[in-house]
């Protein structure tokens, strides 16, 4: 039997949006094994213009990012999510960090040039 699924993709910090289908079956000699290829077409002005099935509401739409680590949506939002987002949490607490540090450069250097 084979599987033929599409969806469409909307990457959170590219803002791309990606036409994905997947086309999935049972290995002859081992049944119990499947094998699938899937083929992302980035959705432009060029594409929406050549395929006229794109808006069809029947194809599935989500919301993803690179990897949960780095997605920003909260795990209330999204239902796929495999695992906390460390990696973006730690940037962002690292972006804090740098911004107090600056902060207390300049007012360290303001300081010192007045006296």
């Amino acid at each position: 039997k084979i599987l033929i699924r599409i969806q469409r993709a909307h990457f959170i910090e590219s803002k791309d949006e990606v036409l994905f289908i997947s086309i999935g079956h049972a290995l002859r000699l081992r049944t119990q094994i499947n094998r699938s290829v899937s083929v992302g077409l980035r959705i432009d002005r060029n594409l929406k213009e050549k395929v006229k099935f794109l808006k069809d509401p029947k194809i599935p739409f989500m919301e993803v990012n690179k990897t949960c680590e780095r997605c920003p949506l909260e795990k209330n939002d999204c239902k796929e999510r495999s695992v906390p987002h460390t990696v973006l949490s730690r940037e962002n607490h690292e972006k804090v960090l740098n911004q107090t540090l600056e902060e207390i450069a300049f007012k360290y250097r303001n300081k010192n040039l007045t006296n």
